[in-house]
Parts: structure tokens; sequence; C-alpha cells
């Protein structure tokens, strides 16, 4: 029986292999374009989601940076001028624990402002140390004991929620407000920024002189909330820090990792180990030296939500253009196949094909925010694969066809997915995947063009 003559439109030179090939790259290129809009969409949605979870810190308290207490201490400063005469001013030391030990609970939960969550908790905190006060008697001659006070700082003051009250060698001394906002670059940082404001504490304290060689201890229970992340000064000589968590997805960061750190379902309990040889600076400070030294060190625990979706689908965005002309040459392929049944794929088609798959990032990120990144990844992946499964075989009324073209796209979505989770060997494993495509694709062009 003769076969059915060839369709006219499949004579055109625009239906060439070549032709076709060189139209198919143009088409993947232009696609480029939508996929950076998405891209700007992420970038948005991700401005949203940080817009939120600033109004809820502006309420509950945002990041928050410890000072622990330290004992300033004024004293005269003394500056020869331009014609030999001394001016004086006032000045303060800065005297840093000699021991502080550091213990606290903190509970994490989660607020939510539409469909935005942001983590918020409640740290509940007992510092203990002493201050060596004797190091600073030998140090200067005209300090100012009868106006020394005890200094601690907070990042939000907002989220203090009780007075603060210290024992300090039996004696009970209450902290209040000085009206006082230091603003610091906190580095390395805690939230993403790298600039942190200190709401101060501040009780006077006068010396006598029989405390002149005494190790003054304190005590301080501290309660406070704050959103997304916390941290600590390391002021002491030695500076002990064991804090647990009922959040199960720490990020420990700034300038001093955890000397231990233990993960459960239930939460994470972390120590931290730091003396005064790591931090780079003593235990005497001088008012000019606070901004760049003491605060140019602090550790801590970002409490990371267990899927970043913004950052998921952004990335998975950047594999976007591989997805397309992957499937784009699989279709192709797949026409070589069918021409042999005087058969053709038309353009309209493919373009078809192509925004199905860009479509599948937007649904990527609508889900994402609602049941989280995994759950979305599969979701979008599957309506995409069945919409473009059915469509083809509703062109081609080939089941076979249909199908190898469905697993070839899952099996692209499954690659990508398994290189999202990657981080160290992702380029690794790319690498040898596009390799392992590569070679499957001239191993069939073998066979279909000859």
């Amino acid at each position: 029986m003769t076969p059915p003559p060839f369709p006219q439109e499949s004579q055109k030179i625009s239906q060439t292999p070549t032709i076709k090939a060189i139209f198919l790259g143009l088409f993947t290129l232009l696609l480029l374009i939508p996929l950076a809009l998405i891209a700007y969409i992420v970038d948005e949605r991700k401005d949203y989601a940080e817009e939120s979870t600033t109004e809820i810190s502006n309420k509950v308290g945002g990041v928050q940076n410890l000072l622990s207490p330290v004992l300033q201490v004024p004293y005269t400063h003394r500056e020869l001028g331009d014609n030999n005469t001394y001016t004086y001013s006032k000045s303060y030391y800065w005297l840093l624990p000699e021991r502080l030990d550091i213990k606290g609970k903190n509970d994490v939960s989660i607020r939510k402002r539409g469909i935005y969550e942001t983590p918020i908790y409640t740290t509940k905190l007992q510092i203990e140390g002493a201050w060596n006060v004797a190091s600073l008697v030998k140090l200067d001659s005209t300090l100012d004991w009868a106006n020394a006070k005890i200094v601690l700082g907070l990042s939000d003051l907002k989220g203090l929620n009780s007075y603060v009250e210290m024992q300090v060698s039996g004696s009970t001394v209450k902290l209040a407000s000085d009206n006082v906002r230091e603003f610091w670059e906190m580095q390395p940082y805690l939230d993403g920024t790298n600039q942190a404001t200190l709401g101060l504490l501040s009780a006077p304290y006068p010396i006598d002189s029989l405390q002149h060689m005494e190790m003054l201890s304190f005590s301080c229970p501290l309660n406070y909330s704050g959103s997304t992340a916390l941290g600590f000064l390391p002021v002491g000589s030695e500076t002990n820090v064991q804090l647990t968590s009922n959040w199960r997805t720490p990020s420990f960061v700034g300038s001093f990792l955890p000397d231990s750190s233990e993960m459960s379902k239930d939460g994470f309990d972390a120590r931290w180990h730091i003396v005064e040889y790591n931090r780079g600076y003593g235990n005497i400070l001088e008012e000019e030296d606070i901004y760049d030294k003491l605060a140019a060190e602090n550790f801590g625990v970002r409490l990371m939500q267990s899927v970043d979706q913004y950052t998921q689908t952004n990335r998975s965005i950047k594999y976007g253009i591989l997805i397309i002309a992957l499937t784009f040459l699989a279709i192709f392929f797949i026409e070589l196949i069918l021409r042999r049944q005087r058969k053709v794929i038309s353009y309209f088609h493919y373009l078809l094909v192509g925004l199905a798959l860009t479509l599948f990032y937007t649904l990527l990120l609508s889900l994402s925010e609602i049941i989280g990144f995994f759950g979305a990844y599969a979701l979008a992946s599957l309506m995409t694969v069945l919409l473009i499964g059915f469509y083809f075989h509703a062109i081609l009324r080939n089941r076979r066809l249909s199908l190898v073209l469905s697993g070839i796209i899952i099996f692209l979505y499954l690659l990508v997915y398994i290189l999202l989770q990657m981080t160290t060997y992702a380029l690794l494993a790319g690498s040898l995947g596009l390799f392992a495509i590569l070679a499957g694709i001239m191993y069939t062009t073998t066979k279909l063009i000859k």
C-alpha cells in the first residue's frame, strides 16, 4: 500500500530538521524572558515575606544581641594641647567580666501574618560572672569610683519581658534605661545585615575603697523576646554559654561556632566556650575602643526556616533553561521518528510546551508559599507532566511516545530536585548528569540521523 503523501507544509524549508533545530534554539532563548520575569516575582514575594517579618519584629522585638553586664568607671583624660598646655576631659573605662557564664532556654513559636511565617522566641537566661576590680585600680589613679555604674545592652529593649535586677556582691541593683541607643556595626552579622543597635540599661554602683581589691561577683536573670536570631558578645575573659531550644533547624552564625551542639526532634542544645585569646581584645577597654573592638565580634544562632522556598525556587529557575532545552530536544527526536510516518510537530506545539514548562515555576512559587517547597515541587511537576503528556497524546495519537516524553520530563525534574538538595557536590553531580544526557543524545542521533 502506498503511504499517504507527505503534507505540503512539511515540505517547506522551515520544516527541515536543521532549520527547525535553529528555530528551537531561538525559542529556548526567548523563553529566558519569562523565566527572568518569574525570578523577579520570586524576589518580590521574598521582599513581602521580609516586610512581614519586620512588621512582626517591630511588635515583639527583632534580632537580639546581648551585651552582658560590664562595669563602667569614669576617669580624667589628660591631653597635651598645641601650646604645651593640658586639657582635661571625662572619659570611661569599661571593665569586662573576668568570668561570664550564661545558661538559658529559648522557646520558639511561629507567628503568622497572612501566608507568611516568622519564628519568634522568648529567652530566659541566667547570667553569672565577676569583675576583677583590682586590674583597673592598677591602671589609672584618676578613676572616679563614686560615679561607677553597671551597664547592660540589648538590641531591642522592646523585647524585655520584666524588670532587670542584679545581685552584685550581696546587694540588689535595679537597672533602668538611660535613654541611650548606641549604633554599633556587628561583624559578622546575625540577621543578614551588618547594622545593629544596642539599647543600654544602667544603674549607679559606687565602689568604695574596700572593694578596690575585690572580685565583684554578680548574677542576673534576664527574660526577653525577639525574632529570627539571637546573639551574644563574648565580653568575658572566659565566656561560657549554654543555650537549649525547641527549634529544630538552627544555623550557628557569628565569629564563633559552638564547641558542642546536639540536634534532636525536640530542638537543639549548644555550648560555646570562648577565652580572651580568641576574641582580639583585653578585659579593659576605653570608650573610643568600644565600637571598634567590642562590637566587632558576636556569635549566636539564626532560626532558619526548615525550607526557604524563595531561595529554592530561585535556584530551580536557574535550571529552567536546561529543562526547556532538553524537553525541546526530546520532542525534536520524537519528531524525527514521526517523520518516517510523514508526520511533523508544528512550531505552535513547541511554543505551548515551552509555556507549560515556564508556568511550572509560577505554580512552584505560589504552591510553596502554602504547602512548602517539597510538596509544591512534587505537585507542580505532576501537573506539568500530565498536561504535556495528555496534550501530546491528543495530537500524536501515540501512547508509547507520549509516555516516553512524560518519562523524560519526570527524569529532568527529578534530576533538578536532586541538584537542589545537594550543596557540596551539586556541580559534580550536575556535570556528570549533563555528560550522561549528552552521551545519550549523541547515541540517539547515530540511529535517527543518517
